[in-house]
């Protein structure tokens, strides 16, 4: 009876996204028009990129809480410094991505490739 339950899942499961199936051809690509791979990996970067601003936003504003919440305390100034810092090179490399896969881009079709 275990294994019935199991099937009866599956096909009602199946049933509901049957619909998808059909219509798929109705689906757009979330990345745009992209048809190479150096267009699908600058979308990433991008989003990368987005998100990481974010991050490295809160990330300043939370070492910024932590230096007025040290009072003095070297201990926690110390690590208040490390988590700026931190955040910095974190900032740093993210920006430096793009840099990078344009360097390897570049690179790549000046040899002849065509990704």
């Amino acid at each position: 009876m275990h294994i019935f339950n199991k099937i009866k899942k599956i096909s009602l499961t199946s049933l509901f996204f049957l619909p998808l199936l059909i219509s798929a051809e109705n689906i757009k690509n979330p990345l745009g028009s992209t048809n190479s791979l150096f267009g699908f990996l600058d979308k990433i970067i991008d989003a990368l990129l987005q998100l990481g601003a974010v991050v490295a936003a809160v990330a300043v504003i939370y070492a910024g809480f932590m230096f007025v919440t040290a009072q003095g305390d070297e201990g926690k100034i110390k690590t208040a410094k490390a988590t700026l810092l931190y955040t910095v090179i974190g900032l740093a490399i993210l920006l430096g991505a793009r840099v990078i896969a344009s360097v390897i881009e570049n690179t790549i079709r000046s040899v002849g490739g065509s990704i």
